[in-house]
């Protein structure tokens, strides 16, 4: 078991303690340790395994590696700060309490977003537009982020750059109206400036639906730095609010050896933006498996874990820059209305959804199947028309941490071994992908103009790079 005995680690700890306010004895109890064995901590006259120094600094709301600089500005000295892109997407962790209730402040904030309701009265073609010009002219407000994220600790040492606050309203407004312009902007804003990595602040209530789509595009471009995104069920205005260490820990994560794709951090997590689910709506969460708010079905997130001073590193990006997303927001809008989801677990009237899967409209589906990929054959038969039809059509399972699989006679999947067998058309597998991945891979592979071989295999690298 690793050890540390150090005065400079105790007087930081010390430090940390006196700065949030906290006594000696509150966090002894926060991190399960005796109150005398920390006072000698802090004298640097015990010695401290990893996994206690671990408990001491999740009881204090900051990163292992915080422990081991003996001030903020020893991080700047000891790691360059990311060159970044913050961008605003909305969310609790920003907004202003009002006598009216939490409310969102800034460039299209809950206000001006209800004006713009009003102004284009249910059209949703011309919220696509508007949100897309204003999202193209937003310019940035500082290039010192400190000054718009001050109750970010050590947030200048960390990343440098610009602020962009394109959305400020409630993440409850998003939709495909407005994930498309969303999604249109970070993609452009990776590829046009690679050099910086994009970290961006969003609502609890939305993120487990725009991560999938920013994981599905950015997985395979080892050119661009992955998206990283946190939030907060508190706003950093409210008391014990989770902001601060939750951005601290976002910033912390620029530093970190990532994939590419996008990544969610929260609550000491990173989570993969393919295996993210939101459990529980509540401002005071309660925990599941030791998560709060949110979950990874399959176990791909990861604790914040073991940062050792000097360790924190970047690998080189693979390969030489690739081109410019150029998909445009309507573009994008378009794909995701082409893409219709058949859940069967809402028990959904049959010839009504038959009908909707037969329109040629609907140029991609999903079929989100019982357990294992199982489905009643009117289903099975529109989809396998569809299949002939040369449309896009995915099969996945409707549980929680589900699979599909060819076992059963009524599998969506043994279509391919039975009716479309030597037809040259098939039924994309998705296994254990979410229906928000699946339907974000099925985005991309329309915007590509890419057949079933194609978007098959772009599924099958999806999902050995995701699980």
């Amino acid at each position: 078991m690793s050890k540390v005995v150090n005065k400079d680690f105790g007087r930081q700890i010390l430090h940390l303690r006196q700065s949030k306010k906290i006594t000696q004895v509150a966090l002894a109890r926060l991190a399960d340790i005796h109150v005398t064995f920390l006072s000698g901590v802090e004298k640097g006259q015990r010695n401290i395994s990893i996994e206690t120094a671990q408990k001491i600094a999740d009881a204090l709301g900051v990163t292992l590696g915080d422990l081991f600089s003996t001030h903020a500005q020893e991080l700047g000295s000891k790691h360059v700060a990311t060159p970044v892109n913050f961008v605003k997407l909305g969310g609790t962790w920003d907004m202003q309490v009002t006598s009216e209730g939490l409310m969102g402040s800034g460039q299209l904030d809950d206000k001006e977003f209800a004006k713009l309701e009003e102004d284009v009265q249910g059209d949703e073609e011309d919220v696509v537009r508007r949100l897309e010009n204003a999202f193209g002219k937003t310019k940035s407000v500082s290039s010192k982020l400190g000054e718009h994220l001050p109750w970010v600790p050590d947030i200048d040492c960390l990343v440098a750059g610009d602020f962009y606050p394109i959305f400020s309203g409630d993440s409850s407004h998003y939709r495909t109206a407005v994930m498309a312009p969303a999604l249109a902007y970070l993609l452009h804003k990776a590829t046009a400036e690679p050099e910086r990595q994009i970290i961006a602040g969003m609502g609890t209530d939305t993120v487990d639906l725009l991560l999938p789509y920013l994981d599905a595009f950015l997985f395979d471009r080892h050119d661009i730095y992955p998206i990283l995104v946190s939030g907060a069920n508190l706003s950093f205005r409210e008391e014990h609010s989770d902001a601060p260490r939750n951005f601290h820990d976002l910033a912390q994560a620029t530093h970190l050896p990532l994939m590419p794709g996008a990544y969610y951090l929260f609550d000491r997590t990173i989570f993969k933006g393919g295996d993210i689910t939101k459990v529980d709506p509540s401002e005071n969460p309660t925990s599941l498996e030791g998560l709060v708010t949110f979950f990874a079905p399959q176990r791909t997130h990861a604790r914040l874990g073991v940062l050792e001073t000097g360790s924190i590193r970047r690998e080189n990006r693979l390969g030489s820059a690739g081109p410019v997303f150029n998909f445009g927001a309507r573009d994008i809008f378009t794909a995701m209305n082409a893409v219709f989801t058949v859940n069967l677990g809402d028990m959904p009237d049959i010839k009504e959804t038959v009908a909707v899967m037969n329109n040629p409209e609907n140029r991609a589906m999903v079929i989100v199947g019982h357990a294992l990929g199982n489905i009643p054959y009117p289903i099975r038969r529109a989809a396998v028309e569809a299949a002939h039809a040369g449309k896009l059509v995915i099969n996945v399972s409707r549980s929680l941490m589900g699979n599909t699989t060819n076992r059963y006679y009524v599998a969506l999947g043994s279509a391919n071994e039975r009716e479309l067998q030597g037809t040259g058309k098939l039924i994309v597998e998705g296994g254990r992908l979410s229906n928000r991945s699946a339907k974000a891979l099925l985005v991309r592979a329309l915007l590509e103009n890419r057949d079933q071989a194609s978007t098959s295999a772009l599924v099958e690298q999806y999902k050995t790079r995701t699980f």
